[in-house]
């Protein structure tokens, strides 16, 4: 007989049933359930629709209005509270292990993350990441052995048709094409281009297969077959969605045409990316073979490189209005540096501001992302936005600033220097004539780079998100539901991204009411999953920050995320990490940094205090169980109170996140 959560045999309860009785649920196909070892006759209709639910956020509360919506969709019943609590009840029957809980405002599938295979699976790719390549593809191949068909095949449920079973899906293709690229790099292309067609066969836009299909055919010797599947694919982007391959699709097509040697190294040498424009660079011949800088200067012309700007920039007009009153008055800065956290904005501002400065630089104004970009590239995609051939490429660094800083001498230029990573960089990148100027932006602040204008950008106000969201979906639909409209507004924390991932979701859906999705971003467990819309993704920008960090600083923050507390002082990272004030200190710092932290601007005498804003919070949450930050054989509960302890002393009333 199980023992019971009031067993007095039992201190620890959930140790205990997963000693007694382990209960293993997988996804990834249909719907399997194992307990200790038996395989569960198959649990169909709405049982295997609410286990799966469950399943995918085990460990984690999962609210009663997700748990219907996943079961009833846009039919929910009358008594849907009722209905549910039914359905719980009977999957505990067929379960015959006490692993589901009432936990408000929902309820909690009890079993370790390592005995769900999606789980596993997101453990397994994460990790990956960080180790060598021979390491991260045999990884890479365990962790896609453990699918055995299409995610959640086979439940009925709209919001896993239309949510989770496509996420899931892309993650299986991107640690495939992952996979598929260290196995290319290993020597290994003959063996994966079978896989590779069949990918291609079953994904025909998918343009990072088909640019691995060229890779592995190149190495192969298979050159006509190479340009028969770039041809192939840009006719099918071309009629079926109107647009050209993208610029790294282009690239390996002119490596493939230019040199098969630098295609085979996976390096398309003359024809490749260049991330100013996100175009492929040009092989076009050069009509003279300059020597000096003189002479290459006069082949040269005006480049208007930057992106298209959005119509609906909102709450930075003052911004703004700075940004193009220093760099375009005379005598003003000639440099403007835009920071913030991810997804706040700078680029958006910064694109608006240079669109407004183009009659001011009437000699050109370029733009390169240098989150792609060593400055090397960066220096080359500068040189060729102003005019220079690829032909008469300087091939060292040094020799690139030097010819960089004498075309821009002279010249009204201005330079969008976008996503900066490492400020070292910008002392060469920047334009040296008196008559340019130059935007940057960046997650750092900067704070090396003298006599700047400097705009620190935060979270919108309430007023300021929902005009936002006005400007996507239309105010007549947010006068409609004006108090799920703020709700959205508050749940998306005013961060700009996420409050137009929710429009744009809104958009796509001009029928559905705004209550739907207020109400799934209220479950905490579900927010950052909804916080995604095609190519952007909230997560994605949130890990850009985080996965640099060391790992004693992913730990701290992590360690923080559980407690929904206003600020708190370092000694209290410290004391959750077992380590001194100074240490935590600076880890802090580098949180700090990265802008996953805050420093508080209510200190208490000496001591620093720091606040973390509400989407990292959650996102810290999920990176903890994910990555162990949390360690296995710790209880999540137990970790909370032993920590809740220290904190109590530190921060008045504190909630513990679940």
């Amino acid at each position: 007989m199980p023992l019971s959560s009031g067993d007095p045999r039992c201190d620890d309860w959930y140790g205990c049933i997963g000693r007694a009785m382990r209960v293993e649920v997988e996804v990834l196909g249909s719907l399997r359930v194992r307990v200790s070892g038996e395989v569960l006759p198959q649990i169909s209709g709405r049982g295997a629709v609410l286990l799966s639910r469950l399943a995918l956020s085990a460990g984690q509360v999962v609210a009663a209005d997700t748990l219907a919506d996943c079961i009833w969709g846009e039919r929910l019943p009358t008594q849907a509270r009722a209905s549910l609590s039914n359905q719980v009840m009977r999957l505990r029957r067929v379960l015959r292990a006490p692993i589901i809980e009432s936990a408000p405002p929902g309820y909690l599938l009890r079993i370790a993350p390592g005995d769900v295979d999606v789980l596993v699976f997101r453990r397994m790719v994460a990790e990956s990441r960080s180790l060598p390549d021979d390491r991260a593809r045999d990884l890479l191949r365990r962790a896609l052995l453990l699918w055995r068909g299409d995610p959640l095949a086979g439940l009925q449920s709209e919001a896993f048709q239309r949510e989770d079973a496509p996420a899931l899906a892309e993650e299986r293709i991107a640690a495939l094409e992952r996979r598929i690229e260290l196995d290319v790099a290993a020597g290994a292309h003959a063996e994966v281009v079978p896989e590779l067609r069949e990918l291609t066969t079953r994904h025909p836009l998918r343009e990072t297969a088909v640019r691995l299909l060229i890779m592995a055919l190149v190495r192969c010797g298979r050159r006509a077959e190479a340009v028969m599947a770039y041809h192939e694919m840009q006719g099918r982007l071309r009629t079926e969605l109107g647009i050209d391959p993208s610029g790294e699709l282009r690239a390996a097509f002119r490596g493939l045409l230019g040199d098969e040697t630098d295609a085979r190294e996976g390096n398309s040498g003359r024809g490749s990316r260049c991330t100013c424009t996100g175009e492929s660079t040009s092989r076009r011949p050069a009509t003279t073979n300059p020597d000096s800088a003189g002479e290459r200067e006069a082949t040269l012309g005006i480049s208007r490189q930057l992106p298209a700007k959005i119509a609906d920039l909102v709450g930075r007009e003052t911004e703004a209005a700075g940004v193009v009153g220093q760099l375009g008055a005379r005598g003003g800065e000639p440099l403007a540096v835009v920071s913030g956290p991810g997804g706040v904005g700078k680029s958006v501002l910064a694109v608006e501001c240079a669109h407004r400065l183009v009659p001011a630089f009437p000699d050109g104004q370029l733009y390169v992302d240098l989150r792609r970009a060593g400055t090397s590239i960066a220096l080359a995609c500068l040189l060729r936005g102003l005019g220079l051939h690829d032909q008469t490429m300087p091939r060292s660094s040094d020799e690139r600033v030097a010819l960089y800083r004498s075309l821009t001498a002279s010249r009204k230029v201005l330079v969008v220097l976008d996503n900066v990573v490492d400020e070292s960089q910008m002392n060469l990148l920047l334009p040296a004539g008196s008559g340019s100027a130059a935007i940057i932006t960046g997650r750092a602040r900067m704070a090396s780079l003298p006599g700047a204008h400097r705009i620190d950008l935060g979270a919108l106000d309430e007023q300021g998100a929902l005009d936002l969201l006005a400007r996507i979906v239309g105010q007549d639909r947010l006068a409609a539901e004006p108090e799920e409209a703020r709700s959205i507004a508050r749940s998306c924390a005013g961060l700009p991204l996420a409050l137009r991932i929710a429009g744009a979701r809104l958009a796509a859906r001009p029928r559905r009411r705004l209550a739907t999705l207020a109400g799934r971003l209220l479950d905490d467990a579900r927010r950052l999953a909804e916080l995604r819309h095609g190519e952007l993704d909230l997560r994605s920008c949130l890990a850009l920050g985080y996965r640099p960090l060391p790992q004693q600083a992913k730990r701290l923050l992590c360690r923080v995320s559980i407690f929904d507390v206003p600020t708190f002082p370092a000694h209290l990272g410290a004391d959750l990490l077992g380590i001194t004030v100074a240490e935590a200190e600076r880890l802090l710092e580098d949180l700090v940094d990265a802008r996953l932290l805050d420093t508080a601007d209510d200190q208490e005498g000496d001591a620093l205090h720091y606040r973390i804003h509400d989407l990292v919070r959650l996102y810290a949450r999920d990176q903890g169980k994910t990555e162990d930050m949390i360690r296995e054989n710790e209880p999540v509960a137990a970790l909370k109170e032993q920590n809740a302890r220290l904190v109590r002393a530190v921060c008045p009333n504190p909630r513990v996140g679940r």
